[in-house]
C-alpha cells in the first residue's frame, strides 16, 4: 500500500489486508507475477548484499530491534520506499529495485478509489435503511424502498470490485517484495526482513536448498512446520520468527518476520 500510513479504512477491507499480512511469503502469493517495472537503483550494485547471512537477529547491519530511522542509517537500504501498500512501507536493499513514481501514484489512486467506493456504499446502505425504517408500505413507498435497496446493492458491488483490485495489487507487490528481498515497516516499526535471492543463512541454507538440507541444517534447533510449505524457528527477539517457505521441496523464500507487534 504501503505503507503515509495507507490503510485508513476498516471493516471488510481491513480483514482482507490482515489476511494478506498473515500470508506474507506463502506459496499462494508466490505464484503471482512479479513487477518488471522495478529496476535496480542507479549507481548501485547488488554485490553488497549477496554475501550477507540471514540470522536469528537480522541481516547484514540490519537488526530486528531497529526502528525505521535506525535501519535506514545503516546504509543497507535505499532511502525511499519502493511500495506503499496496506499499512506498511517496503524498502529495497541497496542495489535492489528502485521506486517507480508512476506505479506508486497508480497504487495511491487505487487506494483512494477503494476508500471513495466504501464511503459511497456505506452512504447508500444507510439511506436505504433509514427510508425503510421511517416509511410505510404503500405501493409508492415500497417502490422507492426497492430502488434505494437496488442503489445500495450497486454501490456495494462497486466497493467490492475496488477492494478486489486493491487486494490483487497487494498480492503483486508482496510477491515482488519477496522475490527481490527488502525490509518492511509499519510506522516506525520493522515487521519483515525478506532475504534477497543470493542470501544464505550461517548454516548454509539458501533459496533452492532442498527441504532435507533445511531440516538437516536446523536439526535440534527448534525448526518446526507451522503450516503447509512453511517452516519456522524462534528468532532472537520475542515475537519474531526465522521463516522458510518451501515449494516443491525446495526453499523458495527466507525471511525474518514479526508475528506480533
Amino acid at each position: 500500500m504501503r505503507h503515509g500510513e495507507r490503510n485508513n479504512t476498516i471493516g471488510r477491507r481491513g480483514l482482507f489486508i490482515g489476511a494478506l499480512a498473515a500470508l506474507a511469503g506463502t506459496t499462494a502469493l508466490a505464484g503471482c507475477s512479479t513487477e518488471p517495472a522495478d529496476t535496480p537503483a542507479a549507481g548501485t550494485s547488488s554485490a553488497a548484499v549477496t554475501m550477507q547471512h540471514l540470522g536469528l537477529d537480522g541481516y547484514g547491519k540490519l537488526r530486528i530491534t531497529m526502528t525505521r530511522s535506525e535501519a535506514l542509517a545503516t546504509g543497507d537500504l535505499i532511502t525511499s520506499p519502493v511500495s506503499t501498500v496496506g499499512d506498511s512501507d517496503d524498502y529495497s536493499f541497496l542495489g535492489g529495485p528502485a521506486p517507480d513514481p508512476s506505479r506508486m501514484a497508480a497504487d495511491e489512486k487505487l487506494e483512494k478509489d477503494v476508500e471513495k467506493a466504501e464511503k459511497a456504499a456505506d452512504a447508500a446502505r444507510a439511506k436505504a435503511e433509514k427510508y425503510r425504517s421511517t416509511h410505510g408500505r404503500s405501493a409508492e413507498e415500497s417502490a422507492t424502498s426497492a430502488q434505494l435497496s437496488a442503489d445500495s446493492a450497486k454501490a456495494s458491488m462497486k466497493s467490492i470490485e475496488a477492494t478486489t483490485a486493491s487486494i490483487e495489487r497487494m498480492g503483486e507487490r508482496l510477491t515482488a517484495f519477496l522475490n527481490a528481498g527488502g525490509v518492511s515497516f509499519t510506522g516506525d516499526v520493522m515487521t519483515t526482513i525478506a532475504a534477497p535471492p543470493k542470501a544464505t543463512t550461517a548454516e548454509g541454507v539458501a533459496r533452492g536448498s532442498s527441504l532435507e538440507q533445511l531440516k538437516t541444517a536446523y536439526d535440534g534447533k527448534g525448526l518446526k512446520s507451522t503450516s503447509e510449505g512453511r517452516y519456522e524457528l524462534p528468532a532472537a527477539q520475542p515475537g519474531w520468527t526465522l521463516t522458510f517457505d518451501v515449494e516443491a521441496d525446495k526453499v523458495a523464500y527466507m525471511m525474518l518476520r514479526a508475528t506480533r507487534n
